[in-house]
């Protein structure tokens, strides 16, 4: 111990050291110092709670769509009357057997060709009529033989009438003789005549230009009086019989011009001739006459829907592709500016009728109204789209 006393005295001396705690003391501090840590973390939560309720501003809807501009405009257009009815023959006429007993030979004309009057449509056998007809000029030769000898006897009995070789009585019963025969040959050239009339009307003419529009008539069959062997339109004129409500005849009037519309898509046109002088007691309808043009594709038995023209009116008008229909209702999407970035409103409306790629709003617009034309089909009520002006117009 000595020796390291003298060590120690002749080492200078160190500074003092401060040495660490043991680990053990050191939890205590730790554990307050996160203690401390979770509190503070604890009111920062606390703190910041009520800010995670507040949304953050909606950011704007962002643009889609490019739209058409176009607008609600006034237009003349001419008032039409719609009505549906079918076009019919203006006059058909009915081509009937007029001899009874005789067959037919011969069918001269076929379904639906064109035919002039006086054409001859079939032929009936005549064999037994043309017999009839030589026995009857037999039988008129004979009673004119009869009445010439019957005149002679009577021109004779009136140079002897007066004397005593001719009696009064023999006077007149050649008189009367005379005119018996007088009688039977007038009758015998009625028979005659009768039986050429039967054998002219056994050939069938065309009683009109026309067309043939039915042929029941067949070949072989034997005649019966009255029985149809044709029908003919006649001159080939058709008109179009309109149903019209008697609201809608109170605009009408003769001379008007009518267009209608055929099954095909093709057009037909026409002019009012006139209307019925009393109302369907049944339909409660009135039908207007229409003369229809030669030269369309219309045919009898067809139909068709039609517009009678009336006098112009003024009418709000927009392109046909703003109109969009949906759940069975017209919509116009209404724009708030006619260039840029719009808002695209649905409003909904009531369309009339279509020409020219435009459709009548009848209700639901006013004139300068913007609306959405090409892509209108496209858009939400409420979606913002860019406008794009008409071509030729400044945006």
């Amino acid at each position: 111990m000595m020796n390291e006393a003298k060590h120690a005295a002749g080492r200078p001396a160190l500074p003092e050291m401060a040495f660490p705690a043991p680990r053990r003391r050191l939890w205590l501090p730790v554990l307050g110092g996160g203690l401390a840590l979770a509190g503070l973390a604890a009111g920062t939560l606390t703190l910041s709670q009520p800010a995670a309720v507040v949304a953050p501003a909606a950011a704007p809807a962002p643009t889609g769509l490019t739209v058409g501009l176009a607008t609600v405009t006034p237009v003349d257009w001419p008032l039409q009357i719609r009505a549906d009815g079918p076009i019919e023959a203006w006059q058909e006429a009915t081509v009937a057997t007029a001899v009874a007993g005789l067959p037919l030979v011969g069918l001269e004309a076929r379904l639906g060709q064109r035919v002039r009057k006086g054409q001859r449509l079939a032929q009936y056998d005549v064999a037994s009529l043309l017999a009839d007809r030589a026995f009857l000029d037999a039988e008129l030769a004979q009673a004119k033989a009869a009445l010439a000898e019957a005149e002679a006897n009577l021109r004779r009995a009136e140079r002897l009438a007066g004397t005593s070789t001719l009696s009064e009585k023999s006077l007149m019963e050649a008189r009367t003789q005379a005119a018996t025969r007088r009688a039977q040959v007038a009758a015998a050239e009625a028979r005659l005549a009768t039986v050429r009339l039967q054998i002219e009307r056994a050939s069938i003419l065309s009683p009109a230009d026309g067309t043939i529009s039915a042929r029941p008539a067949r070949l072989g069959a034997v005649s019966a009086s009255g029985e149809e062997l044709f029908r003919l339109i006649v001159d080939d004129r058709l008109e179009w019989r309109a149903q019209l409500t008697v609201e809608q005849a109170g605009g009408t009037a003769a001379g008007q011009a009518v267009e209608v519309t055929l099954p095909d898509g093709g057009k037909a046109a026409g002019r009012l001739r006139e209307l019925a002088p009393i109302v369907d007691g049944n339909t409660r309808l009135l039908t207007a006459f229409v003369d229809l043009h030669p030269g369309s594709g219309a045919r009898a038995g067809m139909y068709v829907t039609g517009d009678i023209q009336r006098r112009p009116a003024t009418v709000l008008v927009a392109p046909a592709e703003s109109v969009v229909v949906r759940d069975g209702r017209s919509y116009l999407f209404r724009l708030d500016r006619d260039a840029g970035t719009a808002v695209a409103e649905l409003q909904p409306v009531v369309t009339g009728r279509q020409r020219d790629g435009r459709i009548e709003i009848v209700l639901g617009a006013r004139s300068g109204d913007r609306v959405a034309a090409e892509g209108a089909g496209f858009l939400e009520p409420g979606q913002n789209v860019r406008v794009v002006p008409p071509a030729g117009e400044k945006p």
